[in-house]
């Protein structure tokens, strides 16, 4: 499962679509899907982390990191 899976799995539990998140993020129509195979800046990772409620390691790894 990579980054795009748990973000799309993460929106069938909120009941939300990947379009939602990119007009609430302000990205542009299909960024979610442009994810795949491909290395995602943090600084956007971490903006839909907050918004499905999520830290960026799980979107990014699938886990939690302990401190």
């Amino acid at each position: 499962m990579d980054v795009v899976d748990r973000i799309k799995k993460l929106c069938r539990e909120y009941n939300i679509t990947p379009a939602y998140i990119e007009r609430e993020l302000g990205f542009s129509n299909g960024y979610i899907s442009k994810l795949r195979g491909r290395e995602v800046p943090y600084t956007k990772l971490a903006k839909i982390a907050d918004l499905l409620r999520v830290s960026p390691d799980y979107l990014a790894t699938g886990t939690e990191n302990a401190m």
